[in-house]
């Protein structure tokens, strides 16, 4: 898979402040929520191409410009990229421009994978750009349009939000063998009680369908700075499929789904 290279908000994912190091949840929960947002575009576009075993379209296209609407259906043959089978549907409804190109609502309805304990942190997002090139669809969306569910919190974003993610389908119809590559770079207006700023940047960040337990490639850069003393954390994933990173050079068990 070549990585694309992308601008990827990762504070405006909302996430569950209930563990000792948040700023690894950041970074976890930001991927997760990216990674299930293209899932959902992709598999969209895809449906109203043509019929998959994942998608029902409730809404066709006979001709374009259109308005449609498909519902994904996560299931066996049908996982998330990360955390794997999973259960839970998304409405994904918007304007199709053609059938490659589309700007998309997604509305997440008990999406769980099966391992975890909560379901997804995403409830919705509005205004997805999705767009279809030879055998890469590239998903962007603003991170002021996400909305999360009810019992999560919004991280601490800046005014302008944006997250591109490129989902490799490796020219078949098969969802399973996709895989998507994310690189980010934001800064935040507020990094939480007592920081005055955050940045956060991700490089060439893979998750691919051999290991839906953590991304294998990739690395994450977060800098929080208090005053004008900076704390630095560096996460870099590596190819062991254990559902952990290396943090500031330790290993440490991710949690996704908080």
């Amino acid at each position: 898979m070549k990585p694309v290279r992308a601008a990827v908000l990762l504070s405006v994912v909302a996430f569950a402040a209930c563990g000792p190091d948040t700023t690894l949840n950041q970074v976890a929960v930001g991927l997760s929520t990216a990674s299930n947002v293209s899932r959902a575009a992709s598999l969209a576009l895809d449906g109203m191409k043509a019929s998959t075993a994942c998608t029902t379209v409730t809404t066709a296209c006979t001709a374009y410009p259109c308005d449609g609407a498909v519902t994904v259906s996560f299931g066996d043959g049908c996982p998330l990229f990360i955390g794997g089978v999973a259960s839970g549907t998304v409405t994904v409804s918007g304007h199709w421009t053609s059938v490659d190109k589309a700007s998309l609502t997604t509305e997440f309805a008990g999406v769980k994978a099966s391992g975890a304990s909560n379901e997804v942190a995403v409830a919705k997002v509005t205004t997805i750009s999705v767009e279809r090139a030879s055998n890469t669809i590239t998903v962007k969306y603003t991170g002021t349009n996400a909305t999360t569910r009810a019992s999560v919190d919004k991280a601490a974003a800046a005014n302008t939000e944006d997250w591109t993610v490129a989902v490799n389908t490796k020219g078949t119809a098969d969802p399973a063998d996709d895989s998507i590559s994310v690189t980010a770079s934001s800064v935040a207006a507020s990094a939480g009680l007592g920081n005055s700023a955050k940045v956060v940047s991700m490089h060439d960040v893979a998750i691919d369908s051999s290991c839906s337990l953590n991304p294998t490639a990739g690395t994450a850069d977060v800098t929080e700075v208090q005053g004008v003393i900076p704390k630095i954390t560096n996460v870099k994933f590596h190819s062991g499929c254990d559902g952990k990173a290396e943090v500031n050079d330790v290993a440490q068990t991710l949690n996704y789904y908080p």
